[in-house]
């Protein structure tokens, strides 16, 4: 979504967002050759890139908008042609993303997976990051709230996060927002996640069939995708509601708060007890 804005309101500063992620990618390819050591691999290359440089998924989806939509508009409105309103160069752009992936197969779509032990939360292995993620509804107000934490091997918070969204939502379409905005969330705290747990067996499924054609949540589940290729090697896994007590708790509250609330190194106070006990 932030891709889509930028390339349309400023393509100029679109442009210059391309070529330094590209650049940046680039940069990494020629430092590996002048290193010590064998030829760099594509991978290597990205990881090398996953805090600073948008990921490959994400680069192509801004030059398509800025090299292939953008420009043939500025030039039609130039010379008096008729041009492309804004949802329309988006739409446009996310429709080549998606021929991108038809023609390249599954692998830069990371698959659901059924948890191994789904009726409560464990920890992830050493080293690793896990995060959990809920949506709550209030149908009477027309109310989302959002919740997510991420903890470590030990058990440890290392962030969570309380939001409340106006709107009248489809549970299915809420619990894609949450992840949207939660996973942008997590892109800026920096922490490298391996693991993305939720219990929106419905959005995952729809997220996993490439073939969806509901028009409403094709877009959310593009951007969702693009953000998720920002973290190599991040499993979706979906887990009960046992197993997601954390962040459900905080979807919970936040429907009762009236700004987002973002804890760092400390557990929520709503959650304590739940966090404690897992």
């Amino acid at each position: 979504m932030v891709a889509s804005i930028v390339v349309i309101i400023h393509p100029q500063k679109g442009s210059k967002f391309c070529l330094g992620s590209l650049s940046g990618c680039l940069t990494n390819i020629v430092r590996s050759f002048h290193s010590k050591g064998p030829p760099p691999s594509p991978l290597s290359v990205m990881q090398s890139s996953r805090r600073n440089d948008l990921s490959f998924t994400g680069t192509m989806f801004f030059c398509s908008c800025r090299l292939e939509a953008v420009e043939p508009t500025l030039n039609k409105k130039v010379h008096g042609q008729c041009t492309k309103d804004a949802l329309q160069l988006v739409t446009w752009a996310r429709s080549y993303v998606e021929d991108y992936y038809h023609a390249n197969g599954s692998t830069e779509r990371p698959l659901p997976q059924t948890s191994v032990n789904p009726t409560r939360w464990t920890h992830p292995a050493a080293g690793h990051y896990k995060l959990n993620v809920d949506a709550a509804l209030d149908c009477t107000k027309g109310l989302v709230g959002i919740g997510a934490i991420i903890r470590n091997h030990q058990g440890e918070v290392l962030g969570a996060l309380a939001n409340k969204l106006d709107g009248t939502m489809s549970v299915v379409e809420a619990e894609a927002v949450a992840l949207l905005r939660i996973l942008k969330w997590a892109k800026d705290v920096g922490v490298p996640i391996d693991a993305i747990e939720i219990d929106a067996l419905s959005m995952l499924t729809l997220y996993s069939d490439r073939e969806c054609c509901l028009s409403q949540l094709k877009g959310l589940l593009l951007d969702i995708n693009i953000l998720l290729s920002s973290f190599l090697g991040v499993s979706l896994v979906h887990v009960r509601r046992e197993a997601n007590n954390a962040a459900h708790g905080l979807a919970r509250f936040s429907l009762r708060i009236n700004e987002e609330l973002v804890w760092l190194d400390s557990i929520p106070p709503p959650i304590v007890s739940v966090v404690l006990m897992e």
